[in-house]
């Protein structure tokens, strides 16, 4: 009898046991548990605060693209003096172009050695010397004298010298007449014409 008593009694104690470690462990779950989601919920406020900023910075109403207050240019005109000829060739931008976009800072900056001709009402005249002919007097051609020979030179008459090419005909050899032509400029009308009449001299210097 007082065997199985015994027995009993450390049944009972051993289920205590089970039961408290059982109670423990659930109160233990639910502080787990909250940890968990106090974590959860800092990384999430973190998420969304890194989040915010980015947006922050990326917002393209708050995108600083340039001062607002630069002056907008609607119409750009182009003056181009070349000095031999003493012509002006004008071109007038197409609002199409990409350097409509930039404004008059940006333009002055990148025609810098340009003048400002015209500024007013979003016009903007930018004026600029060069040296040479315009392309179309480029193109011409008369026949002179360099240097006591037949030369042929760039443009017409009259305008500024710039030797082309220097033949080997003396311009000793010639007529009188022929050497008062060559002493105003003999003009080419074509390519052709130009060879016609260095033929034509050379004829004297063969002589």
């Amino acid at each position: 009898m007082g065997r199985y008593l015994f027995l009993a009694l450390i049944v009972v104690i051993i289920s205590a046991g089970v039961t408290y470690s059982i109670l423990s462990l659930g109160n233990l779950i639910p502080e787990i548990r909250g940890e968990e989601k106090q974590i959860s919920i800092k990384e999430s406020e973190n998420s969304l605060t890194d989040l915010n900023f980015l947006n922050r910075i990326l917002r393209p109403e708050e995108i600083e693209v340039g001062d607002k207050n630069e002056e907008v240019v609607n119409q750009l005109v182009l003056e181009r003096y070349y000095t031999y000829c003493e012509h002006t060739v004008t071109e007038k931008i197409n609002e199409n172009s990409p350097l409509m976009i930039l404004s008059k800072d940006e333009l002055l900056g990148l025609y810098s050695g340009w003048k400002v001709k015209e500024d007013l009402g979003g016009r903007l005249i930018l004026h600029s010397e060069i040296d040479d002919f315009c392309p179309k007097d480029m193109a011409k051609r008369y026949v002179g004298e360099k240097g006591g020979f037949v030369a042929i030179f760039y443009g017409e008459p009259g305008m500024k010298e710039k030797v082309y090419r220097v033949t080997d005909i003396p311009v000793k050899d010639l007529p009188l007449q022929i050497k008062a032509q060559l002493e105003k400029g003999i003009k080419s009308e074509s390519e052709d014409h130009l060879i016609s009449i260095i033929e034509g001299l050379a004829v004297y210097y063969d002589e």
